[in-house]
């Protein structure tokens, strides 16, 4: 033993002391002052009177007391808190090492020798017997005295290499012996009682939680690194007799094992000659279930354990740990490991052989907020401090996203520095925990939120460096060093913030886990006229749902529907490519298709059926059937040999416009403020002279770029080409200062008349960009763009790429992406609801639709979840009134206490508990019948009347208000339309405490509870509304 560190256990908060102990000397230490890892302390006294003390334990009821054990075999008690040196020795008969010594606070001394044939190896003396004897003096002056014999000899012929007294049970000390069992012995029973064992090689290093007794950890011999805890209730009983002489070890088993660490340090370093071992396992004073370990190596490790209380009929859990007990109890688990110190000899440590920590113990007491620490002895002889730092709190954003923080330790105190340092933001509720809402200032809509948090960003990034950044577009479409971010880019900008986003307030950051939970309370579901306001602060996910508007007005209109063509919600690939999918399915399979996980198009559902046996249309008949049915007007773009097909594609998004439309849109921007995307629209529709009347209304800067539209008109550069002229270079470097999309789109337009650079712009949104290649591009260059365009939307997740995809299969694919880039399902399958399952049946929206229900139900918004389910099964109606999407059940059903069938008015034809059908059923129109059962002579116009059990004709309970008997008028009853309509809508509702199942109308109920806490039934004391 190179040397020891011990940390009193009587230390206190004013006095902390320890002992130093070598091969030779007793050192007793009291601390001056702690100064991070350095301790400065003083020697208090000294004791010098052993040799090569091999074991070392303080006594837990006199602190000037310490137990040694020597190469001799001698356990010896050393008096060190006064420089008299005085000891007292227990000799044995033959000599050998005492591995081991313990004290318990009953003045007993256990010492664990080696084994030697036909003599005990396990002493226990009553050193308190011993001391007060007149040996005493004799030893104090030196003289020689008697041999003394120990009170218990245990463990015949049978080495202990570790013993500990049990402080919760001071007559009670568990032993390793002859490195094979821990065994618990009883000092009260008799000699060759049975006694608690387990069988294990894991005999060295005792240590015992004293926080909790019931667990102990045992260490490996030489050659394997396990450390074992231990439950010292779930031991099996054996004879010690019987044992020692050669039982089977198996018939004891493990059955108090708890945890086993296998391979808990490094002895991966084949450098070193002799493998680590297991020196030291000592448990934390202060905290339950934490223990340390140390190597011969001077690795140091923390492990920490939790305890869990499983359910006893919970047989399964109870059954994997194998010190639990069969019918339920305690288990442990491992909570956190944390190394402290690496090995010398690796690259992570630090040290070397010489400065090696060789000794540690746990320090009592201590600040709870900075964690309990360790005192450490090296090799050289230096002592330091360390401090394990508590685990940073427990954090969960919870459904509504506000950010739970677990406080730690001392909640109050952490608490008050949380609070502190957010300004005051958290609401304490339980000492232990805290809650950081998001940032909602007056109750404003969401997107009014979300554009305030924008400006603060946009704010501390100008802050940061205004030379880097620029930020003047309000969508965001400018980067450094001139280069312009796409539309698509834009949009993911909106959503990813630079290093300024740190700096935010931890309220504001906390508004984007709950911008989903927001919108649902606004409103955000399959109304896209409300949907289009909720998103105002997304004009993408705004230009979405104005798609999906136009292409629902139309569905509605049936002005998507030609003969027995269905085109409805398709979108511009669709139609440009008539592709209505792959693969055709035949209406017959159809409904059963729509409850499997069938992925891709229903291209039969774009048929409708037909009494007469007629020849489906083809789509591009449909599509000009349905163009002179909507009286579009005809396409006036380039020369194409499918103008039906562009001028279907222009109406999708809008841009089938007339003259007067046109000028009446160019009008409404002008008035907006959106000079320069009218004058754009305007030339995009080959409108130059309404393009500059429009530019004339705005600021100087407008009125310079129509000068530029003019002398583009007057040179007659549409037909002209000329890329190197002066013309050519000065409109693209203007067009290249310009932050504005549409400005620059119009530069590079008057520029060469070039239309494919215009198409190319990836700054303008990407249906003006669709529009302009549908309008001027021949047909194989606009093939080739809408082709590349959809690929790219699909691949990016840019929902801009809708007006191409429409809500068919290929939706399903953009949709994917953009789930995975934002995480917005919500989105997703608000959109996909339209087609799904109708047009689209995809097993991904299943997921999608299950899991967004999930969500609005951990919210606690369950109306709104049932308006979703409403909304989106009517969607799914087809056209000859077939349901795809199943309705989801009821939730909620009020049973009958004494049959369990449905109190629901139409029980009788649907009973929930599968009861006889009522005798109405097989009455025709207008006929009435009462029915009575027997014993109840009432039963029957009860039932009528709404206030008994439809199915067993018993009464519902009675109101604890007015004592008449609950239930609701039947409208369908003589005089009971009148009745439900003067009680009221609600009134008569049952309104139950789910505490003491008492009933009352909901009307009397909320009178009575507006003025009392009490539950109006005599004799009930429950609090009835504490409990909602």
């Amino acid at each position: 033993m190179e040397g020891v560190i011990r940390w009193s256990p009587h230390s206190t908060a004013t006095q902390q002391r320890f002992v130093l102990l070598d091969a030779d000397h007793i050192k007793l230490c009291e601390i001056e002052s702690f100064h991070g890892k350095t301790l400065r302390y003083k020697q208090t006294s000294q004791h010098t009177k052993f040799k090569g003390a091999r074991a070392f334990d303080w006594s837990p009821i006199d602190e000037g007391l310490v137990a040694v054990g020597l190469p001799s075999g001698e356990a010896t008690v050393l008096r060190i808190d006064d420089n008299s040196n005085k000891s007292y020795s227990f000799p044995i008969k033959n000599q050998r090492w005492c591995n081991t010594v313990s004290l318990s606070n009953k003045g007993l001394l256990a010492a664990g020798l080696d084994k030697v044939r036909n003599d005990f190896c396990l002493n226990i003396w009553d050193i308190g017997q011993h001391l007060s004897s007149s040996d005493t003096q004799a030893a104090a002056s030196g003289q020689s005295h008697a041999q003394i014999e120990p009170v218990r000899k245990l463990s015949s012929s049978e080495g202990v290499t570790s013993v500990r007294f049990f402080a919760d049970q001071p007559d009670t000390l568990v032993a390793g012996v002859k490195g094979q069992y821990l065994r618990i012995y009883d000092l009260r029973e008799s000699v060759g009682n049975s006694s608690v064992q387990f069988t294990t090689r894991c005999v060295n290093n005792l240590a015992i939680d004293p926080n909790d007794e019931n667990y102990f950890a045992s260490a490996s011999p030489q050659g394997d690194t396990t450390i074992c805890i231990w439950d010292r209730r779930f031991g099996s009983r054996s004879s010690a007799t019987n044992l020692s002489s050669g039982s089977n070890a198996n018939d004891a088993g493990q059955s108090g094992l708890v945890l086993e660490f296998k391979n808990v340090i490094d002895r991966a370093n084949t450098a070193v000659t002799a493998k680590p071992l297991i020196w030291n396992t000592r448990f934390s004073k202060r905290k339950r279930g934490c223990f340390g370990l140390l190597s011969s190596a001077g690795e140091l490790k923390v492990i920490e354990t939790l305890k869990v209380y499983s359910h006893p009929n919970d047989g399964a859990a109870a059954s994997e740990q194998p010190g639990s007990a069969p019918s339920g109890g305690q288990e442990l688990y491992t909570n956190r490991t944390r190394n402290l110190e690496y090995p010398f000899y690796s690259q992570q440590g630090g040290r070397t052989e010489k400065n090696r920590i060789i000794a540690f113990d746990f320090i009592n007491g201590g600040d709870p907020i900075d964690g309990h620490r360790l005192v450490t002895l090296t090799a050289d002889g230096d002592i330091e401090v360390r401090c394990l730092q508590p685990p940073g709190p427990n954090i969960d954003f919870g459904s509504k996203g506000g950010l739970l923080i677990g406080l730690v330790e001392n909640g109050q105190t952490r608490a008050r520095e949380i609070s502190k340092r957010q300004q005051g933001m958290l609401k304490h509720g339980q000492p232990r925990l805290a809650l950081i809402e998001p940032y909602n200032p007056e109750n404003k809509a969401i997107a009014e939120t979300l554009q305030i948090i924008r400006e603060k960003i946009e704010d501390a990034e100008i802050a940061i460096d205004t030379d880097a950044v620029t930020i003047t577009d309000p969508l965001g479409t400018t980067e450094p060093h001139g280069n312009f971010l796409s539309s698509r880019e834009a949009h993911e900008k909106l959503f990813s913030h630079g290093p300024s986003s740190f700096r935010l307030d931890i309220t504001d950051a906390l508004v984007s886990a709950s911008v989903y939970r927001q919108r649902s309370q606004e409103g955000y579901l399959l109304k896209c006229d409300e949907n289009i306001d909720i998103v105002a602060d997304d004009p993408w996910l705004q230009e979405l749902w104005t798609f999906i508007q136009y292409a629902e007005e139309d569905a509605e209109e049936n002005a998507t529907i030609y003969e027995t063509m269905d085109l409805s919600y398709l979108g511009i690939y669709a139609i440009w490519n008539n592709d209505l999918g792959k693969g055709i399915i035949p209406l017959a399979e159809l409904l059963v298709l729509s409850n499997l996980a069938y992925a891709g198009p229903h291209p039969e559902a774009r048929r409708l059926p037909s009494k007469r046996d007629v020849d489906h249309p083809s789509l591009a008949s449909a599509v000009e059937g349905l163009n002179r049915r909507a009286d579009r007007p005809r396409f006036d773009g380039t020369k194409t040999e499918f103008p039906e097909h562009r001028q279907y594609c222009l109406a999708l998004f809008g841009w089938a416009f007339t003259e007067k439309d046109l000028k009446s849109v160019v009008e409404i921007l002008v008035d907006e403020g959106k000079h320069s995307k009218a004058a754009a629209w305007a030339m995009f529709h080959n409108r130059p002279k309404l393009a500059m009347a429009g530019l004339n209304k705005g600021t100087e800067s407008h009125r310079l770029l129509a000068m530029g539209i003019a002398g583009y008109q007057n040179s007659a550069r549409a037909n002209v080409g000329g890329e190197d002229d002066e013309w050519t270079t000065l409109c693209k470097d203007i067009a290249q200062s310009l932050q504005d999309p549409y400005s620059r789109a119009i530069l590079t337009l008057v520029s060469d008349g070039d239309w494919n650079a215009v198409v190319q712009q990836e700054s303008l949104p990407l249906q003006d960009r669709v529009g302009v290649a549908l309008r001027f591009l021949d047909d194989n260059k606009l093939t080739a763009v809408i082709n590349d365009f959809t690929a790219e939307a699909i691949r990016h997740g840019d929902v801009e790429g809708i007006c191409l995809t429409g809500l068919t299969h290929q939706a399903m694919d953009l949709f994917q992406s953009y789930i995975v880039k934002f995480g917005d399902i919500q989105t997703a399958v608000l959109a996909m609801s339209f087609t799904n399952p109708r047009y689209v049946n995809d097993f991904r929206f299943e997921h999608w639709r299950e899991w967004y229900r999930d969500t609005i139900d951990s919210w606690k918004m369950h109306i709104h979840r049932v308006h979703f389910d409403k909304q989106s099964t009517r969607k799914s109606i087809t056209s000859d009134g077939r349901m795809l999407a199943k309705m989801p059940p009821p939730q909620v059903t009020l049973r009958c206490n004494y049959c369990s069938g449905s109190l629901a008015l139409d029980a009788q034809k649907d009973s929930a508990s599968g009861g006889e059908k009522g005798a109405a059923d097989s009455l025709s129109p207008g006929d009435s019948v009462t029915t009575a059962t027997d014993g109840n002579p009432l039963g029957g116009a009860g039932a009528s009347a709404g206030t008994t059990c439809p199915n067993c004709k018993r009464h519902l309970p009675r109101c604890g208000v007015c004592m008449k008997w609950l239930g609701t008028p039947n409208p369908s009853t003589a005089g009971g339309a009148a009745a439900a309509e003067e009680a009221g809508k609600m009134d008569n509702f049952i309104s139950m405490c789910l505490v003491c199942n008492h009933g009352h109308h909901l009307q009397h109920a909320r009178t009575w509870f507006a003025e009392h806490k009490m539950c109006p039934v005599p004799n009930c004391q429950c609090t009835c509304t504490k409990h909602r």
